[in-house]
């Protein structure tokens, strides 16, 4: 990615190439898993972005969502209520695997923003080959 996000919050005052670099943070991972980079710092503008995103790749299928939170801020209480908003209004999606690093303030938040928005098929992992690992047998097992 030759995007470098800064650490703020994307807003609706975002460059064309700003809004473009938000959205090519989710994509196809490989088949049947969506890959979801996350910003530095969360905002309703970029969630919307990647809500957009996520239907439009989802279309027509259920797949695994592996989400990478290693350059992510904890998200403040407006992005866990739009970030929970998303996931309770988000039937496309099978399983959630989330990765942080080893950061622990991104795991408790990650727990308490997929438990509270019911969230039942997700885990949190510290790194991306765990996450996928994951992934990859949840599809084994369907």
């Amino acid at each position: 990615m030759s995007f470098v996000f800064e650490v703020r919050a994307y807003g609706p005052d975002s460059t064309p190439a700003e809004v473009q670099a938000i959205r090519d943070c989710i994509f196809m991972y490989e088949p049947g898993i969506l890959y979801w980079r996350e910003l530095p710092v969360q905002s309703d503008f970029h969630l919307q972005i990647f809500r957009e995103r996520l239907t439009e790749l989802a279309a027509g299928t259920r797949p695994h969502l592996l989400i990478d939170l290693l350059v992510a801020t904890p998200p403040g209480a407006e992005a866990r209520a739009a970030l929970r908003k998303m996931f309770t209004s988000q039937p496309l999606i099978d399983r959630i695997a989330v990765f942080t690093g080893r950061n622990f303030m991104l795991n408790v938040a990650a727990k308490f923003v997929m438990s509270t928005a019911g969230l039942k098929n997700f885990a949190v992992h510290r790194t991306l080959d765990e996450a996928l690992e994951d992934l990859r047998n949840a599809t084994a097992r369907r």
